[in-house]
């Protein structure tokens, strides 16, 4: 099963919820009437949001990735943000503290999933790390440490290659098996025979 099918999942039941809704609007418009585009992609965009903002938590991936995945989800909470503005019909100078508020909680909730790693953190700040010289010379103690032996490295054939081998090794039993069999010779006629 893939990693991602919960977010496959969640993209796809948002849509559906939207799509629905959108589809009852259509058709009961005195119940569903207040829903229009706006709602859809905010129902679409804040579940997604959400969605790649606990995946960010839950991945044992790089830090890069669940950056990545934090800005993405920043990004779709945004977008959610400013449509549930356009839907209420809330004032236009609410826009810009919705997106402030959005991006001040994502940026609380970085630091919370990536651990305050930094990005290009390296192997080198590991304990027990070694550098490149000190990898080197403990191989080349190893590799004296060991016995001699001459290891058989497997030959990998292609399909022509062995059978080509296989007809000049059949060709060669077939030369074998001629120069051991006798020569037939010629039973001797008796004299009843006449």
């Amino acid at each position: 099963m893939r990693k991602k099918l919960f977010l496959y999942l969640l993209f796809g039941v948002s849509v559906l919820i939207a799509a629905l809704f959108w589809l009852l609007s259509e058709v009961m418009p005195e119940t569903f009437g207040a829903f229009n585009l706006s709602w859809a992609i905010a129902i679409i965009a804040g579940v997604n949001g959400i969605a790649f903002l606990i995946w960010a938590f839950v991945i044992k991936d790089p830090t890069t990735l669940k950056i990545a995945y934090i800005i993405g989800g920043a990004v779709l909470l945004v977008i959610m943000a400013v449509s549930l503005a356009f839907a209420l019909a809330l004032p236009k100078s609410l826009i810009a503290p919705c997106v402030c508020v959005t991006l001040a909680l994502v940026c609380i909730i970085a630091p919370l999933s990536t651990r305050a790693k930094r990005w290009d953190e390296g192997d080198n700040q590991k304990p027990g790390y070694q550098d490149y010289r000190a990898r080197k010379a403990a191989e080349e103690e190893a590799r004296a440490n060991l016995p001699e032996e001459e290891e058989e490295v497997p030959v990998f054939e292609d399909y022509r290659t062995r059978k080509a081998r296989e007809a000049a090794e059949r060709a060669e039993r077939e030369q074998q098996n001629e120069q051991e069999e006798p020569e037939p010779t010629e039973p001797e006629s008796s004299d009843s025979d006449k």
